[in-house]
């Protein structure tokens, strides 16, 4: 998988962040590869039950100046219908996405295509539903969005 260096600029919300390239001057946003959570950003609708226990966890994960190592994943797409980077994010304790999975405040997700960490995460998400753990137990309306 091709690996992209980074410095995270943002957190945007549960799954999306802002990030400055190695090398390159401005901001890329970036879509997390693998995982959603619930609403807290768009216009559209009203913030979800657990949208915003997952911006919080990934600002935490996530702090401005931390140094992520970017994964794009040969069958994925490599940006989304907004623009965003679709990325695996890594940081020196591993994956990020795994991480949000295991505190049952994501949901496993598919793109376009099963990526290579998927069935990771899909074992993953179901663990933290079985245990109740974060928006399982505390949102009725949280439930399943994977392929």
């Amino acid at each position: 998988m091709p690996r992209r260096a980074a410095v995270v600029v943002y957190v945007s919300d549960g799954d999306t962040i802002g990030v400055r390239l190695a090398g390159e001057d401005g901001v890329r946003r970036v879509r997390l590869l693998g995982i959603d959570t619930p609403e807290t950003k768009d216009p559209d609708l009203a913030v979800e039950c657990g949208g915003p226990d997952a911006s919080r966890a990934l600002t935490r994960l996530l702090p401005r100046g931390t140094e992520v190592t970017l994964l794009t994943d040969p069958g994925e797409d490599r940006f989304d219908r907004y623009g965003r980077l679709l990325r695996y994010v890594d940081t020196r304790a591993g994956d990020v996405a795994l991480v949000l999975l295991r505190r049952g405040l994501a949901r496993y997700y598919v793109y376009d295509h099963e990526g290579l960490r998927y069935p990771r995460y899909r074992q993953v998400e179901a663990a933290a539903r079985r245990a109740g753990r974060g928006s399982w137990s505390a949102c009725p309306d949280f439930q399943p969005r994977g392929g």
